[in-house]
């Protein structure tokens, strides 16, 4: 069985783990997936050796000879992606330019500050209502209590 841990582009010119069982593997299937060829077992109980199997072809699954690939091709081929999909997103998007594109930062950010003033206009409007509830609540609390103190006869203080 193979094992593959990431799809990292290291890990296509790393080695490859494999595992075996001591199990008899002869009800195991053989499936290739792109990549490395795999040995499937219908049941496995436990790993007793790794192998370590060399990968065939590096690049292969990049669809890639990156053997005989120079630096320079691989960097113009690099090159020729970019330029193939920005020309397709301004085929279908337009021409969008450095200054429209800040031109949209600062309204997006404008947009954001007024908002922040509106909720915290909100929040003190709010808080002020609170206030003058509690304190008012506060203040008739006082005033009955004075109010009792001036009801009950002096003798009985």
């Amino acid at each position: 069985m193979t094992v593959r841990f990431s799809n990292r582009l290291e890990s296509l010119f790393a080695p490859v783990l494999t595992s075996h069982t001591a199990k008899d593997e002869s009800s195991a299937e053989t499936r290739d997936n792109g990549r490395v060829q795999t040995n499937v077992c219908s049941e496995t109980k436990g790993v007793q050796s790794v192998d370590v199997a060399e990968p065939r072809e590096p690049g292969r699954a990049l669809s890639h000879d990156m053997a005989s690939r120079s630096d320079e091709a691989a960097e113009d081929q690099i090159r020729t992606f970019i330029e193939r999909r920005h020309a397709k997103r301004v085929e279908e998007e337009g021409e969008f330019s450095e200054e429209a594109w800040k031109e949209s930062v600062r309204v997006f950010h404008e947009k954001r500050r007024q908002q922040a003033r509106l909720e915290w206009h909100a929040y003190h409007c709010d808080q002020a209502d609170r206030h003058r509830r509690n304190l008012e609540a506060l203040i008739a609390d006082h005033k009955q209590r004075a109010e009792q103190l001036m009801d009950t006869p002096e003798d009985a203080a």
